[in-house]
């Protein structure tokens, strides 16, 4: 049986954060399930929706902010206070951290609403 994490350990912590990558690891997910976007400066962006609000604190679309930009937006509040430093990371920054340690599934979206 295969435990694939989706978005990361997104029952208990935000969803598609490295804090949620970081527990499923520690749980010994089989995989982890991450979504990814295209910036306005044409990088790639983890997180599930195209339009910002819902999880991002911010208003909008990926695909208007730079990466920079969108690496320093709150991405945990939504979960609860504790994880209001949580940010949007980059997919070099997940990849990084997952570093081997388990497959991954990455869900291309489409930069539309």
């Amino acid at each position: 049986m295969l435990v694939i994490a989706h978005r990361g350990y997104s029952e208990k912590y935000p969803e598609n954060t490295l804090l949620a990558f970081q527990e499923a690891i520690k749980l010994r997910a089989s995989a982890i399930e991450l979504d990814i976007h295209l910036t306005k400066d044409n990088e790639l962006v983890v997180t599930h929706d195209f339009k910002l609000g819902r999880c991002v604190q911010a208003s909008g679309t990926v695909n208007t902010y730079t990466l920079s930009e969108l690496t320093s937006m709150d991405a945990g509040s939504f979960k609860g206070s504790e994880f209001k430093n949580e940010k949007v990371p980059s997919l070099e920054s997940v990849l990084s951290l997952i570093n081997h340690q388990c497959p991954l599934n990455i869900e291309i979206k489409r930069n539309s609403p």
